[in-house]
């Protein structure tokens, strides 16, 4: 199979597998599990223990701070360029890794709002079928709500955004939106983007960012008519301010917003991603894996802008390959197993167990 047909988490283990088969005696694995789901990467540490009983030594770079307490013997934290500690992973826990990574005390975990029901329904999907997933897919997100997609990689996730977004043709179903009390069929992806929605990729390298481009051109690109004369022509102190007040509300740091993304870390990248929908007055935003490789300070960022967003009334629903993640930020949660949805948690029912048990039920 050629490898630009593979998943994202496929193309990591790819990357893994050859990484192995050098008979390294030295592996430098940066953010080797940021793709991959908890089976996965329970995997890899099997695989990887392996190596070590057999002499390898490995450098294992991570801001899931659980698989670095579960594999590693020692640990290192840095910050701001300098090692703040130094020590065997068994005298350590998540909370004193946060303290040090983040300068703060990280215990997240989003307010509740009242009861789903009460809220009206912003986003309502009905049927859905598309190549990718053959089986009909039918929920809502209500407005001021953060709507979880749990699952195994490989299970619907990602295909299930890009179907909502118009990215990917539908066989069946619809897809409908709340527009100012109007429910609108959206049927493409200009649409969406004009009836308020957007997308924030899981590859956001290949599939977001424009790299060798500046910093205001990457938060502005989806909504140039905000910052262009009567005749196409962009104004500069338009841009300027729209992106200078964006890359405030988000603490995005930058040398400027004429930086090139590129030479931005990947939190920044994240904030620069959700600026862009946030320039577009977006109302229902789609968010794969919105806070896959970043730091903790970063994730802690992201996490709150998110309730924010939530609280002012906009509709959330996002895909994380991190369960507490996804029982800490949202009010409800569904689960995809084998390209079907096989549940839904409400968020005073929220058990890991269960959405594992969930998630590999389809499997069975």
């Amino acid at each position: 199979m050629r490898v630009g047909r593979l998943s994202l988490a496929e193309k990591q283990l790819v990357e893994l597998a050859r990484a192995l088969a050098t008979g390294a005696a030295l592996l430098v694995l940066d953010e080797p599990t940021s793709a991959l789901t908890a089976p996965q990467s329970r995997r890899l540490h099997e695989v990887l223990r392996e190596q070590v009983n057999a002499g390898v030594t490995v450098i294992y770079i991570s801001h899931r701070l659980g698989d670095v307490l579960d594999f590693c013997d020692h640990i290192s934290v840095l910050r701001d360029g300098e090692v703040r500690l130094t020590r065997p992973s068994a005298e350590l826990s998540e909370a004193a890794l946060i303290r040090e990574m983040a300068g703060v005390d990280a215990d997240f975990e989003a307010s509740e709002r009242g009861p789903a029901a009460a809220l009206p329904a912003h986003l309502s999907v009905h049927n859905l079928r598309t190549a990718a997933l053959p089986h009909p897919i039918s929920f809502e997100c209500r407005r001021g709500e953060i709507l979880g997609i749990a699952g195994l990689a490989g299970s619907g996730r990602t295909e299930l955004l890009r179907a909502i977004f118009g990215l990917d043709k539908r066989l069946g179903g619809a897809v409908r939106l709340d527009v100012g009390g109007t429910s609108v069929e959206l049927r493409g992806t200009k649409q969406a983007i004009r009836c308020g929605v957007g997308l924030v990729a899981e590859d956001r390298a290949s599939e977001g960012v424009f790299q060798d481009q500046r910093l205001a051109f990457n938060v502005t690109v989806a909504g140039l008519r905000r910052i262009a004369s009567r005749t196409g022509r962009l104004i500069r102190s338009r841009e300027a301010s729209a992106v200078t007040g964006l890359v405030r509300e988000l603490r995005v740091k930058s040398d400027g917003i004429d930086q090139p993304m590129r030479t931005l870390s990947g939190g920044n990248q994240q904030k620069a991603m959700l600026g862009r929908w946030l320039h577009c007055d977006a109302q229902l935003l789609l968010l794969d894996e919105p806070t896959r490789g970043v730091d903790v300070a970063a994730k802690l960022a992201i996490h709150e802008e998110l309730v924010h967003l939530r609280d002012a009334g906009r509709s959330i629903v996002a895909v994380s390959s991190e369960l507490d993640e996804l029982a800490s930020l949202c009010d409800r949660i569904i689960v995809l197993s084998n390209r079907k949805l096989v549940r839904e948690f409400q968020r005073s029912e929220l058990r890991q167990e269960d959405i594992l048990a969930a998630a590999f039920s389809e499997y069975a």
